[in-house]
């Protein structure tokens, strides 16, 4: 079983980690470009129409159970 990966269209956001991020907020993730980070403490909603871009990669079930963790942290479901 695996999770899709889109490439999101520029935004201008800036993806840094700051002094106050949680480092298990952002789990690693693989893509075929090499390791990148999920923001799992950015998280916000979108219209795909517009803002996802071509397909990237998939996630391990792994990377995904990482992913969930942070997220139910951040949204206060732990």
């Amino acid at each position: 079983m695996g999770f899709e990966v889109f490439r999101s269209a520029p935004a201008g956001h800036n993806n840094g980690i700051t002094s106050t991020t949680r480092p298990d907020a952002r789990p690693q993730i693989t893509l075929p470009s090499g390791p990148t980070l999920a923001l799992c403490d950015a998280i916000v909603s979108i219209d795909p129409e517009k803002r996802l871009g071509e397909y990237v990669n998939g996630l391990t079930v792994a990377e995904m159970q990482e992913i969930d963790q942070a997220m139910k942290f951040f949204l206060d479901l732990a």
